[in-house]
């Protein structure tokens, strides 16, 4: 190979990279743009969650949502929290301080089939 061509394809390639960094640095910042906005608008207000055998539903002063339990991907438990992950869409971020024990059980049973063991501290 020529050293035209290899300058060539070496252009191209650091072109792609750059490009990459770009897209993955502009939807980063956008991300924590918009997660510092649902800070600022939720502030200091509690969310409510309530669990049935088939949804999970949480509620703030900003509305509500409720959620299948089929569409939670994996459980993560942490000795601070449970990470409740929905695939590349999000994530929902249990407190356990503020969930009570039996709640916390409930949560274990409905996701039993894709749990992650616990993390250290």
């Amino acid at each position: 190979m020529d050293r035209g061509r290899l300058g060539t394809l070496s252009a191209i390639g650091l072109t792609a990279i750059a490009f990459q960094f770009l897209l993955y640095t502009g939807y980063y910042i956008r991300m924590r743009r918009s997660i510092a906005d649902w800070k600022q608008l939720q502030g200091d207000a509690p969310i409510h969650y309530s669990l049935t055998t088939d949804t999970l539903r949480a509620t703030s002063k900003l509305g509500s949502t409720e959620l299948r339990w089929n569409v939670f991907r994996e459980l993560v438990e942490h000795p601070d929290y449970f990470l409740l992950a929905m695939g590349q869409s999000g994530h929902l971020t249990l407190p356990r301080q503020d969930v009570p024990a039996d709640a916390l059980q409930f949560i274990r049973e409905r996701l039993s089939s894709r749990r992650i063991p616990t993390m250290p501290s």
